[in-house]
């Protein structure tokens, strides 16, 4: 529940058996396992490929945003 810090306070300091900190609980999980990306606080996009080793080197100097029509594109074009 990193993306949701008051929730895990609620849940795991204040009150465990609230049933709505528990409907909300399940919600989440619900959530976390029905969306491609669940939160925007893990959504990540990149460029890259598959090697025995890696690359990378993370920049967080630069946030982008992009629109859904232009995901939808883009995996239409792989297929």
């Amino acid at each position: 529940m990193h993306s949701s810090i008051s929730l895990y306070n609620d849940f795991y300091i204040k009150r465990k058996n609230d049933p709505g900190i528990l409907n909300s609980v399940l919600k989440y999980f619900i959530r976390s396992f029905s969306r491609p990306t669940p939160f925007g606080f893990f959504s990540k996009i990149a460029i890259g490929e598959f090697k025995d080793y890696t690359e990378i080197i993370l920049d967080n100097s630069s946030k982008k945003r992009s629109a859904m029509i232009w995901i939808f594109l883009l995996i239409c074009m792989k297929i």
